[in-house]
C-alpha cells in the first residue's frame, strides 16, 4: 500500500549502481551522479580488475544515456555501445556481437566479465532481428508480445552457440 511509483527515467542508472556496488536503490542516483563520489565506490567490477578481468558492457542505447559511460568507465568497464556497433555491423544485433566478442575472449584463456543489457523489450519494440517484423503500425500489445517472443528465442540461440562452443564450461551466466 506503501508504494511509490518511480520515475521512470531514474531507473536504469540507479538500477546499475545498486547492483554492480552495493547501493542502496534510489532514484535520485541519475539525477545526482555528478555529486556522487562515483569513484569512492567500490563495485564487483573493481574487485574483477584486482585479479585481472576484462570487462565489457554491451548495450542496444547510447553510452552516454543516464551517463552509464561515467560509472562504467570509472569502474573498469569497456562500454560497446549501439553507436560502435553499428559502425561495424549496421544490420547485426547486438547479441550477435556480443557472441563473437565473448567467444575470442574464451579462447585467450583469460578471465573475462561480459554484461549485457538490451533494451529489445522496451518501446518502441523495433531493434531486435531482421526476423522479426515488428512494425509501427501493430498495436502496442502486439508489438511487445512479438517483441518478447522473438528476444527469448535469439536469447535461447545465444546462449546454445556459445555452450556449443565449450565456451560456458567454465562460465557462470546471470539472467
Amino acid at each position: 500500500y506503501n508504494f511509490k511509483e518511480t520515475p521512470s527515467i531514474q531507473i536504469s542508472i540507479a538500477g546499475l549502481v545498486a547492483s554492480q556496488c552495493a547501493v542502496p536503490f534510489h532514484p535520485s542516483v541519475s539525477i545526482n551522479l555528478n555529486n556522487h563520489k562515483i569513484k569512492n565506490l567500490y563495485c564487483l567490477s573493481d574487485v574483477l580488475n584486482n585479479f585481472n578481468y576484462k570487462q565489457y558492457y554491451f548495450m542496444t542505447v547510447n553510452k552516454s544515456f543516464q551517463r552509464t559511460d561515467f560509472f562504467k568507465e570509472n569502474h573498469h568497464i569497456k562500454i560497446i555501445d549501439d553507436n560502435e556497433i553499428r559502425k561495424k555491423y549496421p544490420n547485426e544485433i547486438m547479441l550477435k556481437y556480443a557472441k563473437k566478442k565473448i567467444l575470442k575472449l574464451h579462447e585467450e584463456k583469460k578471465p573475462f566479465n561480459v554484461i549485457i543489457k538490451t533494451t529489445d523489450t522496451h518501446p518502441p519494440y523495433q531493434k531486435i532481428s531482421s526476423k522479426c517484423q515488428i512494425k509501427n503500425e501493430m498495436n502496442i500489445r502486439k508489438r511487445a508480445a512479438l517483441s518478447f517472443k522473438c528476444i527469448s528465442v535469439e536469447i535461447n540461440n545465444f546462449l546454445n552457440e556459445l555452450s556449443y562452443s565449450g565456451a560456458l564450461d567454465n562460465t557462470v551466466v546471470v539472467i
